[in-house]
């Protein structure tokens, strides 16, 4: 959390010239609202592995996004509940905040927190934070391959278990395709290498269509696998979910 503390101060040295340029109007809250973007979606999941289960999921965003601006920012909140272990409420729950300047239209630095609460993988939680570079390759008019590496650190406790701390790095490679104005493919590779308690490697793919105005059907399938893991948890474990989105 420290790291995302110092990111989040620079950039903000980065943009204070710019917000003591801006007039102060009446009408200033309502442009920055035009500026932020929600995402709220429900539906099923399935999840494969260590605890097999049909259950109910939740993934859901909000984003700062101006395009006259360098500056973007997003926060995410997962959520996947499982009945059948009702004394621990939940399957998993994930925290992510992200934070991105950009320097050009292919070069930027950003910083990454995110918390990580499976149960499924036998850890009570895992935190990542981590700060680095990006580039943005434009493969056509309608896809874009993102490429993103920095170091960090990384926390983590086996349910009723050992704490780990850790130096880590992680790299992540994103690939976003607009099939057509209603139909959009999004592929996110990541990978976090640590020093002690073991690697986690995952895959996230979504398939999103366009029902009618903000709403979507979104379709994801996401691969967890990690190198360590406690007795009786098994290291691969998937997620798989169908969802409505709303976007406003």
């Amino acid at each position: 959390m420290r790291i995302f503390a110092v990111f989040t101060a620079v950039l903000f040295v980065f943009n204070f010239s710019l917000f003591n340029l801006m007039p102060v109007k009446n009408v200033f809250a309502l442009k920055l609202t035009k500026n932020i973007k929600i995402g709220l979606s429900l539906g099923l999941s399935n999840t494969t592995g260590t605890i097999p289960s049909i259950s109910l999921n939740t993934r859901n965003y909000i984003k700062y996004v101006n395009k006259k601006s360098r500056w973007f920012h997003e926060f995410r909140f997962n959520y996947t509940y499982i009945e059948a272990y009702s004394e621990l409420s939940y399957l998993r729950l994930v925290l992510q905040e992200y934070s991105k300047y950009k320097f050009n239209d292919w070069l930027y630095f950003f910083g990454k927190e995110r918390y990580d609460r499976n149960i499924s993988t036998g850890f009570e939680y895992v935190i990542n934070e981590n700060i680095g570079a990006g580039v943005k390759y434009k493969i056509s008019d309608n896809s874009n391959l993102f490429l993103e590496l920095g170091p960090g650190l990384r926390q983590e406790k086996i349910i009723e278990g050992q704490y780990y701390g850790s130096i880590s790095s992680m790299f992540d490679a994103k690939y976003c395709y607009k099939i057509n104005k209603n139909l959009k493919f999004k592929e996110d590779l990541t990978a976090y290498l640590a020093n002690t308690g073991g690697n986690s490697y995952s895959s996230f793919s979504e398939l999103s269509t366009k029902i009618e105005n903000n709403m979507y059907l979104v379709l994801e399938y996401e691969i967890n696998y990690q190198t360590i893991v406690p007795y009786g948890f098994k290291a691969f474990n998937t997620i798989s979910s169908a969802n409505i989105k709303i976007k406003f």
